[in-house]
């Protein structure tokens, strides 16, 4: 099993442990591995499709339809068993079908779910990923339901404690005061969290320029980043998250020329921006 293959599989698994589904039916249900995320960027910078196209499935490539079928399958079993999980958005009025086409309805409401994710693509950011505590968040299932993520990375703070010297340590012990990675523990990805194997996958696509929306030649001069590009690194597996780890160990209190990529490449929504 390819690499892909395996976080398709690890990523529908988690689906399967969210709503408490067996794991002989998960491997029925894994995630298809060939789909194509946005390519695009939405006009106005404050767009979701904006920020995180980088990790949302294009809604209307033909190539997808299988993607979409998947993902109505989920929503279909999550709107009989988990209902109260559902934004409105989301809810049976507005989807009957997993795949229609851009200009496709039945004359009243958005009848596929990759039409209703791409109305979320083209709202604001601020519109969907609020920092309130509303239960169902319409952010939570734009991940679910419209990217092979599922749900947002864990941060340093969050992830699981890793063995060391046959004891439990937390990722945040490994770094000093004053560095990127205990500074920012809530903003920055988890680098030892497993959980969050196919957010790197998709950043090595998108910092390497496997796909349209590749960004590898914006990295600044001189930075751990700038240098991961030089040596072609891509093969290597997980090269931004390496490259990622390396950089929580620097000094904030310098004047660190790779502050920005650090942002754009270790963190979800990319700038500091936003994560601030």
């Amino acid at each position: 099993m390819n690499s892909f293959k395996l976080f398709s599989a690890l990523a529908t698994i988690s689906l399967c442990i969210g709503v408490g589904f067996g794991l002989y039916d998960s491997w029925a249900w894994v995630m298809p591995e060939n789909y194509e995320l946005l390519a695009f960027s939405e006009s106005g910078t404050d767009k979701v499709g904006h920020f995180y196209k980088g990790y949302l499935v294009d809604a209307y490539k033909e190539n997808n339809r299988d993607w979409w079928e998947w993902s109505y399958k989920w929503w279909n079993y999550d709107l009989k068993n988990l209902p109260d999980s559902m934004h409105a958005d989301f809810k049976s009025a507005n989807i009957k079908v997993a795949f229609a086409k851009a200009n496709e309805t039945d004359g009243s409401n958005v009848n596929g779910l990759n039409q209703v994710c791409d109305s979320i693509y083209k709202k604001t950011k601020n519109e969907v990923f609020k920092s309130d505590n509303s239960t169902p968040k319409l952010s939570e299932n734009l991940l679910r339901y419209c990217s092979p993520i599922v749900k947002e990375p864990t941060v340093i703070s969050e992830a699981n404690g890793v063995l060391r010297n046959h004891q439990k340590k937390e990722e945040v012990d490994g770094y000093s005061n004053s560095t990127y990675g205990s500074t920012y523990k809530n903003t920055l990805i988890s680098v030892t969290d497993s959980r969050n194997d196919l957010f790197w996958t998709l950043k090595d696509k998108e910092f390497f320029g496997e796909t349209e929306s590749g960004t590898s030649s914006t990295g600044s001069q001189d930075n751990i980043f700038k240098k991961l590009r030089s040596t072609g690194n891509a093969n290597k597996g997980h090269a931004v998250k390496r490259a990622c780890k390396e950089a929580y160990s620097t000094s904030t209190t310098n004047n660190n020329s790779q502050e920005t990529d650090i942002f754009k490449y270790c963190s979800w929504s990319g700038t500091k921006t936003n994560n601030s």
